[in-house]
């Protein structure tokens, strides 16, 4: 396992910027995610890593070793395709034993390995078939295991899940997780889906356009944002936003959206009353909470409901303000009535509407 260091990376096609001066340092034995949108750079910058891609400007280092120039196969990082790129013409044993087989690994050592992989990854009884031979599921086993047997010091993987149904998606994200808990080798994963991320990771980059956003945990990636724009990346159903001016009585603030005035308590005084600049306020649907009978609560009206198993959805309007909230499963409540709104005030998020950044207490 390796510790990686990223430097001021920047990557060009011609006139366009894929990857614009990101600085990342991966820890030794941990598993980072870089997530984003389609076209963020996160697949760039992990072929620049695995040198597929030659950096424009900046360096890449494997335990303080300068990498940036080195080949492919010098750089000791085993790479996982997102189309599995498996031998067509190959079974599974031979598809597991090329690597070892390239570096003239003696044949002993090559069924040793290759059998304790296959142990692993429950592919005892599939070393003789091809790849056509296999299901989605097996072929991105395989597929792993071409980069285990490797015993590299860093493994990268490019969307490697994306190919894969509902049910296979979950069972073989769970499976990585697993070995790269138990190998504890050095794992940079790149996806679009920001539940893998945050199921997966120790940490998560998360970029737009080229640019880091934010590096942190899965949890203050989610509850502290650095911006708008992770804010309403990371969470399904995502943020609401309030788009409104503030105003300050007696210490409290509340947020006026149009014809509507909404509280956000005493607390949120503290965040804002030194902020002077057009802001947006934040609110998770799951910190929203609907009343059936509203007592003094701001009132909306409900528009639609949508179950989901032990959750339900509900569209509603607070005056002239889209909210969507998440309830229990059962609750009453049926499109057309009116309800109390209230939000936690401690989860409240507050942004500059200009620059879109969190505005912080800190």
């Amino acid at each position: 396992m390796a510790r990686v260091t990223i430097e001021h990376l920047t990557k060009r096609f011609r006139d366009v910027k894929a990857v614009d001066d990101l600085s990342l340092e991966i820890p030794e034995g941990s598993f980072v995610t870089l997530l984003g949108p389609s076209g963020c750079g996160k697949s760039t910058t992990l072929y620049c890593i695995a040198g597929l891609e030659d950096a424009t400007s900046g360096d890449i280092y494997f335990d303080g070793t300068r990498v940036t120039e080195l080949s492919p196969k010098d750089r000791d990082a085993a790479l996982v395709f997102q189309d599995y790129a498996l031998y067509p013409h190959m079974n599974v044993h031979d598809n597991l034993a090329f690597a070892l087989k390239m570096r003239k690994t003696p044949k002993s050592e090559t069924k040793k390995r290759v059998d304790q992989v296959a142990s692993v990854l429950g592919l005892e009884r599939l070393l003789q078939r091809r790849p056509n031979q296999l299901s989605g599921g097996q072929r991105q086993r395989v597929a792993l295991g071409r980069a285990l047997i490797r015993d590299a010091s860093v493994f990268l993987m490019d969307e490697p899940l994306s190919n894969l149904d509902a049910l296979l998606r979950f069972n073989t994200r769970t499976e990585i997780k697993r070995l790269q808990r138990e190998l504890g080798t050095t794992t940079i994963f790149v996806t679009h889906d920001q539940e893998e991320a945050m199921v997966l990771s120790d940490r998560i980059a998360v970029m737009r356009d080229g640019v880091l956003q934010q590096y942190s945990t899965p949890d203050e990636t989610y509850s502290r944002p650095a911006n708008r724009f992770v804010a309403g990346f990371i969470g399904s159903p995502r943020m609401n936003f309030i788009d409104g001016d503030l105003t300050v009585e007696e210490g409290s603030t509340a947020i006026r959206s149009g014809g509507t005035e909404i509280p956000t308590g005493p607390q949120a005084a503290q965040v804002l009353g030194r902020h002077d600049r057009p802001l947006v306020m934040g609110i998770r649907p799951e910190h929203i909470r609907l009343t059936p009978h509203p007592n003094g609560d701001a009132r909306g009206r409900v528009e639609l409901l949508e179950p989901v198993g032990p959750v339900t959805y509900v569209d509603v309007r607070l005056g002239d303000v889209p909210l969507r909230a998440s309830v229990p499963a059962g609750a009453d409540l049926e499109p057309g009535q009116t309800v109390g709104v209230a939000f936690e005030p401690d989860r409240l998020h507050f942004f500059d509407r200009e620059s879109g950044a969190r505005i912080s207490e800190h």
